[in-house]
């Protein structure tokens, strides 16, 4: 009878650790991949930038303030941000990404309607590469941020991303409809620029930005901030800080009340 009992004992075991195992890939922690773009210096012209280098250095430290971790990330400024640089990194560490994860993408620098400019300003990086990078990664949470004129042109002649509007209005728990998704966020739409302010020595959406990743997005102060809230934040302070010259804007197929960060206590 003991060595029945003894038996089952470990038959039972056995069977707990087979559970175990086959629902470890579903409860591993999720990982941040960011990768961070910023020119000022363009090559071989004279329409330089004064702070997108410095926008992009923020950036980069301050998701690195909030936990990720640097292995999971990649800086290029200025003269190591060219196109083929820029395609090749990015697609390398958001490769190493699984649907666990989420990527994150920030770019600040000059803009043109369809494209980001790298340091090598004869060769654009057209939305349409981001977008297939993007479409390469296995992580279900992607977030696509740029502090560039003109940026908003990504939205146009979008055909697998449906635009999912913002009403500030109503309650964002109400309009969750999946895990995850596509988000992009813009710092100005389709035919504005992005402006640059001496006195902050910051591009104005990447400083209200930052201010929002700090804490100040956080509207329901539960630790964590969306993707809802910090366009939100940012949406506003940009409007109010630019005299309604330069509007943000957020589109794609994605869950609202999706994570950007969570607050480190």
């Amino acid at each position: 009878m003991k060595q029945i009992k003894k038996g089952i004992a470990v038959l039972l075991l056995l069977v707990a650790l087979v559970i175990n195992w086959a629902f470890m890939g579903d409860s591993n922690p999720s990982d941040k991949y960011v990768f961070v773009v910023g020119v000022a210096d363009y090559e071989g012209t004279q329409y330089d930038l004064n702070y997108s280098d410095d926008d992009a250095r923020l950036f980069y430290k301050r998701m690195r303030k909030l936990g990720v971790k640097k292995e999971n990330m990649v800086l290029l400024i200025d003269e190591n941000a060219t196109q083929l640089n820029i395609i090749k990194k990015m697609s390398k560490l958001f490769l190493k990404a699984d649907k666990n994860d989420e990527v994150i993408f920030f770019y600040s620098g000059h803009g043109a309607e369809g494209f980001f400019v790298p340091h090598d300003y004869n060769n654009l990086l057209s939305h349409k590469t981001v977008k297939l990078i993007f479409k390469q990664s296995r992580a279900q949470k992607k977030i696509c941020i740029a502090d560039a004129c003109f940026s908003g042109s990504i939205r146009k002649k979008v055909k697998k991303i449906k635009e999912k509007s913002i009403d500030l209005s109503k309650d964002y728990t109400l309009k969750q409809k999946k895990n995850g998704g596509i988000a992009v966020m813009m710092s100005s739409t389709g035919d504005e620029t992005s402006i640059e302010l001496p006195q902050l020595e910051q591009g104005l959406f990447t400083y209200c930005l930052l201010e929002g990743l700090k804490g100040k997005a956080d509207l329901n102060e539960d630790n964590t901030i969306t993707i809802s809230e910090l366009f939100e934040f940012t949406k506003e302070n940009v409007a109010y800080g630019s005299g309604g010259k330069q509007n943000p804007i957020l589109f794609g197929n994605f869950d609202l009340n999706m994570p950007i960060i969570k607050k480190r206590k």
